[in-house]
């Protein structure tokens, strides 16, 4: 019986003469596929991992204890090469490196005024601040980088800023903070200093409203990207609310949602949207225009249950994804990003 090495090498051979004899360079991809590159006669074999079918590689595994996560829901990729990760099952924030080692965690459960009960979103200010949003306390927590809490975000006696429910959390390159209120659909700024400064948004399903929307990130030139779950679209506001662009509407099909739930965007200003009904994850330009997609309910069973309820870039475009629903983290690594966004044409051998 011919064993995994020896397939390889003799679909190597026979493709090396092959492309010799006719000048040609071919990339064998995952299915099988020939896909016609340029005329130098090299050729290249794409191998999957052994160890694991599955497209998506686990970074933090599901388990009670420090180095694992119980039910994560808020997702952080720090420049410092440090994920955060929001563990409701603990009550807790868990800080990792890239290659998913726990380095410590901060918060404690409990019901206390600066306990966690429900921490959702996270992030981290250029300062090193980190700021939670607590989904049952319904406050915006601040802790230092040692992990004591210094605070919370107070809008003061200004009503109109008060949370009902922080979806989640934004920071801008200048540290400005924006908290985006699902139940109130309305942003609320925030300067460096921690210091209210206004809110914006208005409730309907018009271009440029809101309904019920779960997730913001910080877009190309500082820009907010917002999944509108209910209105099934993505928009894109400038920091003062003025609307850029919005795309997507009620479907199945490339470039559309049901209900989009999150959105992230990494250091070129490519969006990720995880879109829970259609089970999958689609890539956009930063104007709009669809790039791909991830689908989960597939023929790999491993993959059908994953449920994207958070997602994060990281300085190199891996791309690490909150699965609520097999209560783990997994990463896709930026090579395997770009296979999947690489446009690849099928071309007929020329003679």
């Amino acid at each position: 019986m011919i064993n995994y090495c020896q397939k390889y090498f003799f679909t190597f051979v026979l493709l090396f003469f092959q492309s010799a004899l006719w000048s040609r360079e071919y990339y064998i991809t995952p299915d099988g596929e020939t896909v016609y590159y340029s005329p130098t006669p090299r050729v290249f074999v794409y191998k999957e991992k052994e160890e694991s079918k599955e497209a998506l590689a686990t970074f933090i595994p599901h388990a009670k204890g420090e180095k694992y996560v119980v039910a994560p829901l808020g997702i952080f990729a720090g420049s410092n090469n440090k994920i955060y990760v929001t563990d409701a099952g603990e009550g807790r924030v868990k800080i990792f490196d890239v290659f998913g080692r726990v380095q410590r965690q901060i918060g404690q459960p409990g019901k206390g005024p600066t306990d966690l009960r429900r921490p959702g979103s996270v992030a981290v200010s250029p300062l090193g601040d980190i700021f939670v949003a607590d989904r049952e306390t319904r406050m915006v927590l601040i802790y230092d980088y040692s992990g004591d809490v210094r605070g919370s975000l107070d809008a003061g006696e200004k009503e109109e800023a008060r949370f009902e429910l922080p979806a989640d959390i934004a920071i801008g390159d200048d540290g400005t903070i924006f908290i985006l209120d699902s139940e109130k659909s309305r942003v609320v700024r925030y300067s460096y200093k921690k210091e209210y400064e206004s809110s914006w948004g208005i409730f309907g399903t018009d271009a440029g409203r809101l309904n019920h929307s779960q997730s913001l990130a910080i877009g190309r030139n500082g820009d907010l990207v917002i999944a509108d779950t209910q209105n099934h679209r993505v928009e894109i506001f400038t920091p003062g609310g003025r609307l850029v662009q919005s795309f997507g509407n009620k479907g199945g099909s490339p470039g559309e949602f049901q209900f989009p739930h999150t959105v992230a965007a990494d250091k070129s200003g490519m969006i990720a949207v995880g879109d829970n009904g259609g089970a999958r994850i689609q890539f956009f330009t930063p104007l709009g225009q669809y790039l791909g997609q991830i689908r989960f309910a597939s023929g790999d069973q491993s993959m059908t249950r994953v449920k994207a309820a958070d997602l994060a870039f990281d300085s190199i475009s891996a791309l690490y994804i909150v699965d609520s629903e097999g209560q783990r983290v997994l990463k896709i690594p930026p090579q395997d990003m770009e296979r999947i966004l690489k446009p690849q044409t099928k071309a007929r051998r020329e003679k």
